[in-house]
């Protein structure tokens, strides 16, 4: 489904540019809500986008706006009801969902797995990713939302401290997130 999506705003993005149209721009930003919302890592998308399209519409400034702004809309306004409900039952602003800045924790902190930062969840002990949680936040339950936050927070914390570890890491990331093997990322390294 997130492939489908994706693939159904890169066409619409393209078919914006070759022929603006508002109706265009308009399920342009509603198709990459619903992709965000099938993977929440899209959703920050349009706050490059939208300034992106400025540039590359040929129109007078008010229309380009104009294409823009709809994009936008459309985007709030599938995202907007999600977003909404996530706040209320999480206790804190939530987007689309409470992963974020769990999964950027678990990928920057100071025991994350060198050799397998997907699986920092196998981390036991005083070395787990949550234990800082655990220690801060004893006293009173939190939502998954709360922890969400904390999580992102001491995540950028590390990165910030630590930043050639984190570009280090940003690099395997990016390779396994697009299942470039290991064999293929040595021979790349090596050479063949």
């Amino acid at each position: 489904l997130f492939t489908l999506l994706l693939l159904g705003f890169v066409l619409l993005v393209v078919k914006l540019v070759q022929e603006p149209h508002a109706m265009t721009a308009v399920a342009c930003g509603a198709v990459l809500a619903l992709a965000a919302l099938t993977r929440s890592v899209l959703w920050p998308a349009p706050l490059v986008l939208c300034p992106l399209l400025l540039v590359l519409l040929r129109e007078p400034l008010p229309k380009r706006l104009g294409h823009a702004v709809l994009v936008f809309m459309a985007f709030a306004a599938v995202l907007a009801p999600w977003s909404i409900r996530n706040t209320r039952l999480q206790g804190v602003f939530t987007t689309v969902d409470t992963m974020g800045g769990i999964n950027l924790r678990m990928g920057n902190y100071e025991y994350t797995p060198e050799d397998r930062m997907w699986d920092a969840v196998s981390v036991s002990g005083e070395h787990n990713w949550v234990t800082a949680l655990r220690e801060e936040h004893f006293d009173r339950p939190v939502t998954e939302g709360v922890k969400d936050k904390w999580a992102q927070r001491k995540a950028i914390q590390y990165m910030v401290a630590n930043p050639g570890t984190t570009l280090r890491r940003s690099l395997i990331k990016f390779a396994d997130f697009w299942g470039l093997e290991r064999e293929f990322m040595a021979g790349v390294r090596d050479g063949f």
